[in-house]
């Protein structure tokens, strides 16, 4: 679990912080906008990448696609914090308040894409561990009931109970 909080932290920071640097001039990454347009890019990402994670936190080993849409509140709640994102980057008086620019839609979409980066990232994780805790059941390695992650606890009793059988 803590390896997991640690990695998408990372991504996070990384990527908030790519934004960043690609939205200002100078930098590893050339940019062309103020410093206002920087940290609104940066803060548009960081909450996008708050959205993406938030189905990933659904479970540490299971797909973030598995049962995508089985929590109408869940959705309801990712509609709502887009829309007052929406509100706090394009509504004037929001904006003063905010200290944020109007984003263009290409604008959205770099956001966008680096912030589903921890989405990919934490999916490409879950099936590498998926795969190893599979493969050491099949080899035989399985370890103790209580330290296999639930959801792998119903693939050691097949392997278990063919191996007690009498040959």
């Amino acid at each position: 679990m803590w390896r997991g909080i640690v990695f998408v932290g990372v991504i996070m920071a990384a990527g908030t912080l790519l934004v960043l640097d690609a939205s200002l001039p100078g930098g590893f990454i050339e940019g062309s906008g103020d410093l206002r347009y920087a940290q609104t890019m940066a803060f548009t990402t960081l909450m996008l990448f708050q959205v993406f994670n938030v189905l990933n936190a659904r479970s540490d080993e299971r797909s973030a696609f598995a049962r995508l849409f089985a929590n109408a509140w869940l959705w309801g709640a990712i509609g709502v914090s887009l829309l007052l994102q929406l509100l706090v980057i394009h509504a004037p008086w929001l904006q003063r308040a905010f200290g944020t620019v109007a984003l263009s839609g290409g604008d959205w979409l770099f956001c966008a894409a680096v912030a589903s980066s921890v989405l990919w990232l934490r999916e490409i994780s879950k099936l590498v561990s998926r795969l190893v805790v599979l493969r050491a059941i099949v080899a035989g390695r399985v370890p103790p009931d209580d330290s296999l992650q639930p959801g792998y606890r119903r693939f050691r009793k097949p392997i278990q109970s063919r191996r007690n059988v009498p040959s």
